[in-house]
């Protein structure tokens, strides 16, 4: 499967947020080509729904199997981290990899599994780190 990567238009920004408030609206999408219709699973719905939130805001979307395996700087890119600091955290072991040095290869589904886990820890601690503020307990 090729990869799909690219920017999005104006044009297509426009029809992307018409599309989502379709989407919000409606509870089934089919799609009719000639005498043929076909209706689509709820999850392909979902994800076209965040193609379509993604282009909307002009973001460049990227399409690709998750099974498919990325080098060192995609993955540090994809975590938002420096290579060198990416380096480190394989060292560590905390995304499973094959191959040594910068010809380490990480399959997308753990790396954007490690990207989740660690959004979901940063919210936590920005949570509690309110939380002592807000009890004054001097934590900044």
């Amino acid at each position: 499967m090729k990869n799909l990567v690219r920017k999005t238009s104006l044009q297509e920004r426009e029809l992307a947020k018409t599309i989502v408030e379709l989407l919000k609206r409606e509870r089934s999408v089919a799609l009719k080509g000639g005498r043929e219709s076909v209706k689509l699973p709820k999850e392909v719905v979902k994800l076209l729904n965040q193609i379509f939130s993604i282009m909307k805001q002009g973001k460049t979307v990227a399409v690709m199997a998750a099974d498919k395996e990325i080098g060192v700087e995609e993955t540090a890119k994809i975590v938002g981290y420096p290579v060198k600091v990416m380096m480190g955290l394989l060292d560590l072991g905390n995304i499973p990899f094959t191959g040594s040095g910068k010809n380490r290869k990480m399959l997308l589904s753990d790396v954007l599994a490690y990207k989740k886990e660690h959004e979901r820890r940063q919210r936590i601690l920005q949570a509690m780190a309110q939380e002592s503020q807000d009890l004054g307990l001097g934590y900044q």
